[in-house]
């Protein structure tokens, strides 16, 4: 078993839904083999939807790293999934994991993050029926007593991503739009390390359009960095209202990279 320091080693900064899940701040799936292969990670998350991959492969022949990939593999598959999504910060790992399965018929787009890290001093109006309320225990309270309907946008992102309410609150936070009782949009802290917070994002269809999202975003990103936190939004090429959003909303593009599946 590797040590705390020689595991932080391998986690970058800005990669909060690997990195987080890794040192334990936030919950998701992790796949180490410290016996065999120490330094290699592979983590799934649940607001991500896929896996991510860091560590040093250079020191490992083929079979070894496929040997490893295809345990990951098969667990992914009992809890359900028939495809291996992933990304990665490190290019030389895209270079050594894909030529393994070639095989298969791989799939990709880019993905891009943008880092917001000052305070929206602007008004952001959104329809007088939708008020915009902060997570804290009463709210969990009453969607989890069904008194707030459509409390699975914020039960199924917590309960997949936090060990519990004093890790969320002490770590992340979120923010929901709800109309009569029933959430309708939701922004969402699902990792966090190095006080870098990932976001997830989500407003049901009918009321999008409605500059909800961004609400959302002014109220999280201004109650986050109070608290000395970076939000990260990370989105997909084909996600291209979200890549919109997060560059009006001031949100600095940091990098693209390229995200890969295949079925398994």
């Amino acid at each position: 078993m590797m040590d705390n320091k020689e595991i932080k080693a391998y986690l970058p900064p800005d990669y909060p839904s690997v990195s987080g899940i890794i040192a334990g701040v936030s919950k998701g799936q992790v796949w180490a083999d410290y016996t065999h292969l120490p330094g290699i990670y592979v983590t799934y998350s649940y607001c991500v939807g896929g896996c991510g991959i860091v560590g040093n492969l250079t020191e490992y022949s083929d079979e070894e790293i496929k040997s490893f990939l295809e345990k990951v593999f098969s667990n992914l598959r009992s809890a359900g999934e028939d495809s291996f999504e992933f990304s990665s910060e490190n290019e030389g790992i895209y270079a050594r994991i894909l030529p393994l399965f070639q095989e298969k018929e791989i799939d990709s787009e880019i993905e891009y993050s943008f880092l917001g890290k000052s305070k929206w001093e602007e008004e952001i109006a959104i329809p007088e029926e939708v008020s915009i309320q902060q997570v804290d225990h009463n709210l969990i309270e009453r969607i989890e007593n069904g008194k707030v309907k459509n409390g699975e946008m914020f039960l199924k992102r917590f309960m997949n991503s936090w060990k519990d309410e004093e890790s969320f609150f002490a770590n992340s936070a979120s923010f929901v739009a709800i109309r009569k009782d029933t959430i309708v949009g939701i922004i969402f802290g699902s990792a966090t390390y190095e006080h870098r917070c990932a976001i997830d994002i989500e407003v049901e269809e009918e009321y999008r359009r409605k500059r909800i999202a961004r609400r959302l975003t002014v109220e999280m990103l201004n109650h986050l960095v109070d608290r000395g936190y970076e939000l990260q939004w990370d989105c997909t090429q084909s996600n291209e209202i979200s890549r919109r959003v997060a560059g009006s909303m001031g949100f600095e593009q940091i990098r693209e990279r390229p995200y890969y599946w295949f079925e398994i």
